[in-house]
This record gives C-alpha cells, structure tokens and sequence, in this order.
C-alpha cells in the first residue's frame, strides 16, 4: 500500500482545507478504530487456522501410535484371530 499524504494547503482556498481536513480525519479513524479491528480479524482467522491444523496433526499422531502400539503389543493376529474363531466356534455348540 503506497499512500501518499496530501500536502497542506498553502494558500487561504477554503475547498483545499476543508478536503484536507477530511482526508486527515479519516486517517486517524483508520489508524485508531480500523487497523485495530482488522489487526485483531487477522489473529483471530490465522489462529483459528492454526488450531485446526494443531487438532488434526495431534489426531493423526494419536491414531497414529494407538496403531502402532496394537500392532506390537498383541500377539500374532493370525493365532488370535483363529482362537477367537474357535471359541466362537465352540460356544455356539
């Protein structure tokens, strides 16, 4: 954003001071109320972004390990598998 600032009237026309002060007002109303407000819009997008990302990266990790743990802490799946097969099998009986 390149802006220049309105040189200051130098001589006594009404219409250059009146425009002047119209310009200069509404840069303070844009460096005190607005700036703030989208300052505080910007944080609040990004840092729902990142919250998100966080929530999702931390899930996947959790899937992630709880796999990784049933994967090495049962028994082999196939023994398992076949003893819970049998002893449906045998309950059924």
């Amino acid at each position: 954003m390149f802006r220049e600032r309105a040189k200051k009237p130098s001589d006594g026309d009404f219409v250059d001071k009146a425009l002047f002060q119209f310009d200069h007002v509404l840069d303070v109303v844009h460096d005190r109320v607005l700036r703030p407000i989208l300052l505080a819009g910007r944080a609040l997008a990004y840092g729902l972004i990142i919250l998100f990302a966080a929530l999702f990266l931390i899930g996947a990790l959790l899937i992630g390990l709880i796999r990784f743990i049933d994967i090495t802490a049962s028994p082999d799946v196939s023994t398992s598998v076949t003893s819970r097969s049998g002893h449906l099998a045998r309950s059924r009986d």
